[in-house]
């Protein structure tokens, strides 16, 4: 009875291997956490590399600027919206005018080749590059000579090209035009010391001199009269002359 009813014994054979297994669960616990902090780690930086350092490596330099491989896959993605916007378009103006087959021809023509832009990413990277090259070009330049743009022009120049005027739609006037078949006014031009010099054009100098050469005609016309009146009292001959003279006279004059 007292041999079954006794506790067992802890020799410390049994606390040897306690310590050993206590051992072994803390190690396999450290290695467990460790290699959870590690995968965590190499998942975060993947993921940091992947949405902010590879994005900002560049990989074109010009001069002292650089473009970024944000800054490409941006126009990337904005011109093949651009592309899948202009190929919704003209398919609905395929189905609007289906009749006519020389408009579906050309349609089928842009078709053609927007499907080939899209189908071709290669060739659709370099001619975006080549125009991001180009506007680095022109800022340089502009920069050079001294040519500044606000943000209130761009703007505007935006909403022009998108028709949307926040102000109201502008009214043009139209531009005034000259009449090429007016003439100036004489004008006079006056001289220190001396009177004004009436300038006059051809067509009333010549009526004046017209004018002139009619009293002279008449002038003569009158004495001629005058002869006749007093040869007809002296031969008390007939009027008829002075009559047809002064009918002369008065056509003339």
């Amino acid at each position: 009875m007292s041999r079954r009813g006794a506790a067992p014994q802890i020799t410390k054979k049994h606390l040897a291997r306690a310590e050993r297994e206590r051992i072994q669960r803390r190690w396999i616990a450290s290695g467990t956490i460790l290699t959870a902090v590690l995968l965590i780690g190499i998942l975060a930086y993947g993921w940091a590399d992947l949405n902010y350092l590879q994005p900002r490596k560049p990989i074109v330099v010009v001069g002292s600027e650089r473009i970024t491989i944000r800054q490409f896959q941006g126009r990337v993605k904005l011109a093949q919206a651009d592309l899948v916007s202009q190929y919704q378009q003209y398919q609905q103006i395929a189905s609007l005018l289906g009749g006519d087959l020389n408009t579906q021809t050309s349609l089928q023509q842009q078709l053609g080749q927007i499907e080939q832009q899209l189908a071709n990413p290669v060739l659709l990277g370099q001619s975006i590059m080549e125009s991001m090259v180009n506007d680095v070009f022109i800022r340089n330049e502009a920069r050079t000579r001294g040519i500044t743009v606000t943000e209130g022009e761009i703007d505007e120049v935006i909403e022009q090209g998108f028709g949307y005027f926040p102000n109201g739609t502008p009214t043009f006037e139209p531009t005034p035009t000259v009449d090429p078949t007016q003439q100036a006014a004489p004008t006079s031009t006056a001289t220190p010391g001396s009177s004004p010099t009436p300038t006059a054009s051809a067509s009333s100098w010549i009526t004046a001199k017209s004018a002139s050469r009619r009293s002279g005609r008449c002038q003569r016309l009158a004495g001629r009269n005058q002869a006749s009146n007093s040869s007809s009292k002296r031969c008390h001959s007939s009027p008829r002359p002075h009559s047809s003279a002064l009918r002369l006279q008065r056509r003339i004059c």
